[in-house]
């Protein structure tokens, strides 16, 4: 299989997230992601990763797996710490001596730069407004995806439970008109829903696209 599941799976991202938030493995003054040397994460893996997890698949599916688990990381990382100090009454030399106590000021001056460019706001402002336009929202909690799919038997179940508040309620009302069209279909379907299929409960309710 391509993904942990089960209870080692918080265990590794855990620890990925421990790894993937260090700068002195991962700096934060690259780019993007891809931009590091493959070297460092691949040193990483090898020193960090690979001694202490067991995985049931291949090197190449686990190697991947941590790879982009570390990606979304370093990425979330690096937002929270310029959200953490960045106020628009600062110019951008202030900001600069605004120096977080874990991040060698060398770094931190490089990413300031790159987040003060014109291209990266404008990227950062569309993205923003990308988010907004996302009409149904899901409450996912920390749990991975894949042990949620793993323990409810069909994309069904599993799209009702992520988009469904603790209380019951539904997260806004575009989701609790798909839900209940799929409890609807749900009750009325002839497939086994444990299976993915076009035909399934969410593939005829909301669509091709979430399929």
């Amino acid at each position: 299989m391509d993904s942990p599941i089960g209870e080692g799976q918080g265990v590794l991202a855990g620890f990925c997230g421990i790894l993937a938030t260090d700068c002195s493995i991962f700096p934060i003054h690259f780019e993007k992601w891809p931009d590091l040397p493959v070297t460092i994460f691949n040193r990483c893996y090898d020193r960090f990763i690979k001694p202490r997890f067991c995985f049931r698949t291949i090197e190449s599916n686990a190697r991947r797996y941590v790879y982009n688990s570390m990606c979304k990381k370093w990425g979330a990382k690096r937002l929270k710490l310029f959200d953490k100090v960045y106020d628009p009454l600062k110019s951008r030399a202030e900001i600069m001596d605004s120096v977080p106590l874990e991040i060698p000021p060398d770094q931190w001056i490089s990413f300031v730069d790159y987040r003060f460019r014109e291209k990266t706001q404008e990227i950062c402002k569309r993205n923003a407004e990308i988010r907004k336009k996302q009409i149904v929202s899901h409450i996912g909690s920390s749990k991975p995806n894949s042990r949620r799919r793993a323990e409810m038997p069909g994309r069904g179940q599993f799209y009702l439970a992520t988009h469904r508040n603790e209380d019951g309620s539904y997260v806004n009302e575009a989701a609790k008109e798909i839900c209940e069209k799929i409890e609807l279909a749900l009750s009325q379907s002839t497939v086994d829903e444990s299976e993915i299929s076009p035909n399934d409960a969410v593939g005829k309710v909301p669509g091709k696209e979430y399929s």
